[in-house]
């Protein structure tokens, strides 16, 4: 092999090392992409439930005399926490469990001490200590 030759193939050479070098930039970059495009498909998937899940308590309530006992009789995983709690548990595509799962609608009735013959309602689904959705409204006391 004469010095041309071996000049023409260092030169074949590098250019392969960086095409490939090229087409690996090109590679993470997009695997890159498609992973935080997932990422914040599963957060708007999230908000949407927690959305739809906290709507539903607040109706439930609204429509009962006996806010905490009415939704313990619509969500049978769910538990009366204390006298003005309830909490219902969801695994990661929002169906309820009985514990243990990844999200979590905490649902508080409390008497409105602004308004007299109002109870105070609030909804949240919360997701590792994270408050992912919540909603408050007031309802008229049907006592």
């Amino acid at each position: 092999m004469n010095k041309q030759q071996r000049a023409r193939t260092s030169l074949f050479l590098m250019e392969i090392i960086i095409t490939i070098g090229l087409f690996m930039v090109c590679g993470a970059l997009c695997i890159q992409f498609f992973v935080n495009a997932h990422l914040t498909d599963e957060k708007s998937q999230a908000i949407s439930n927690s959305a739809i899940i906290c709507e539903s308590a607040i109706n439930i309530i609204s429509s009962s005399s006996e806010p905490l006992e009415t939704l313990q009789k619509c969500y049978k995983e769910g538990v009366i926490a204390d006298a003005n709690s309830f909490v219902v548990c969801y695994d990661k595509d929002f169906n309820p469990v009985e514990d243990g799962g990844k999200y979590i609608l905490t649902v508080n009735v409390t008497e409105d001490d602004e308004t007299k013959g109002c109870l105070k309602i609030s909804a949240k689904v919360t997701s590792d200590k994270e408050e992912i959705y919540s909603i408050n409204t007031k309802k008229a006391n049907n006592f």
